[in-house]
């Protein structure tokens, strides 16, 4: 099936760059059955989730705003009558075409790192359906390597956002496949500098330990080790796809909300539960969970960057909930006066200096010590500062605790049974 298969090759900084988008795990029949269901919504026929047939209730299901949902520039081309000539064959060409762009242009303008000192890198995109992958996007961090990159893209991802509007309306969602490529092709990044190497040898151990004392278990430690380990990286990553933002959010709230679900967390001790609270109430997107908790850690360095500098530097300013400039030793009364606060985002040249500076960090520990620096020396009190050691330490104390309470009433029973 060699013509499910695109290559696209660019020689950057001396280095072949060979980007490869597989099609493969997305057929030709799947793609028609979704983009007739495509249609379907759009029309306006099965718009409301009542109105969904059986066979196709299940992926229905599946779809997120971010892959096949109703949309109103479409729908009016529609009831405009207007219907274009669509084919597999054209969907291939123009997402293949339009992702190894993209991919080009990150490895030669922010992502330089992943060809530094090699003669060839690979760039691999399979693309899947959602409902196999249970996202839109994935970077596959087992099976890449320093010269190879893993990327997994749901199908229904790049229909709804890449070959639809470019079928009615002659563009695509530009920024939605900007943050989605640069986030997982960062991801690829800290893959070059290692990273992973240090989650993956933490697992290494707790499956040794597991089949040492098949009995026990950890409880809500993995799920709270990969939560410290994705702050980091994910938070990094989602720092990279907002570089062309014009604000930063501070939700107090919901970073108060956020730190309360981590010791829920830290305090549920059934493996299974942890994570059902993880998925269900943490819920990590864009705009929660770690993703949220790191981009916010990341952007705080940056402003802490940028209070040093001279001149106009000098006071922050803010968007919501008024237009003013205030100064940086205000910033953390202003926080706790409004609770929800929006900052205008970095200045390129702050936002590549802190980016250089978030990629020279090894592991966690450093970027909770960068962190608390920064918040330091902004006068950031809780909940602006949320992060520190002492919290760190805090909900491992509470894993630890609430195990051993756990094992303790679980061996009880059974010397009662």
């Amino acid at each position: 099936m060699s013509g499910n298969i695109k290559t696209f090759k660019q020689l950057i900084n001396n280095t072949e760059v060979i980007c490869r988008v597989n099609f493969n795990g997305y057929p030709k029949g799947m793609f028609e059955q979704d983009w007739h269901i495509f249609q379907m919504v759009n029309s306006g026929t099965w718009r409301d989730p009542s109105q969904w047939p059986t066979e196709y209730r299940e992926r229905l299901k599946a779809y997120k705003e971010a892959e096949i949902y109703f949309r109103d520039d479409i729908h009016d081309k529609i009831r405009q009558d207007v219907k274009p000539d669509s084919s597999y064959r054209q969907y291939q060409d123009v997402c293949a075409k339009l992702v190894a762009r993209y991919v080009f242009y990150l490895v030669a303008h922010d992502m330089k790192t992943i060809i530094e000192g090699l003669e060839r890198t690979w760039v691999k995109i399979i693309i899947k359906d959602r409902q196999e992958i249970e996202c839109y996007a994935f970077h596959d961090e087992v099976s890449s390597l320093a010269d190879q990159c893993y990327i997994q893209l749901s199908g229904q991802f790049l229909l709804g956002r890449v070959y639809a509007p470019w079928l009615y309306k002659a563009r695509i969602d530009a920024s939605v496949i900007d943050r989605t490529v640069s986030h997982e092709m960062q991801h690829q990044v800290e893959c070059v500098r290692g990273l992973y190497e240090r989650e993956y040898k933490m697992q290494d151990k707790i499956k040794r330990f597991m089949r040492i004392h098949p009995n026990q278990w950890l409880g809500c430690m993995s799920q709270l080790y990969g939560i410290f380990c994705n702050i980091y990286t994910e938070g990094l990553a989602t720092f990279i796809n907002r570089r062309y933002g014009a604000r930063i959010i501070f939700d107090l709230p919901k970073i108060e909300k956020h730190m309360e679900l981590l010791e829920k967390i830290a305090k549920t001790p059934d493996k299974e539960k942890s994570i059902r609270i993880y998925e269900d109430e943490f819920r990590p997107t864009f705009y929660n969970g770690e993703y949220y908790v790191g981009y916010l850690m990341c952007c705080t360095i940056g402003i802490n960057l940028l209070r040093q500098k001279p001149g106009r530097f000098k006071a922050v300013h803010i968007l919501h909930p008024k237009d003013e400039w205030i100064s940086f030793k205000d910033l953390d009364r202003f926080l706790h006066e409004h609770k929800v606060v929006q900052i205008e985002f970095l200045d390129q040249e702050t936002f590549n200096q802190t980016y250089t500076l978030l990629t020279k960090i090894n592991d966690q520990r450093e970027f909770i010590r960068l962190y608390t620096r920064a918040c330091d020396e902004l006068g950031l009190t809780w909940p602006a500062k949320f992060y520190d050691f002492k919290f760190f330490d805090h909900l491992k104390r509470l894993a630890t605790k609430y195990y051993e309470r756990y094992s303790r009433v679980i061996e009880k029973k059974y010397e009662n049974d």
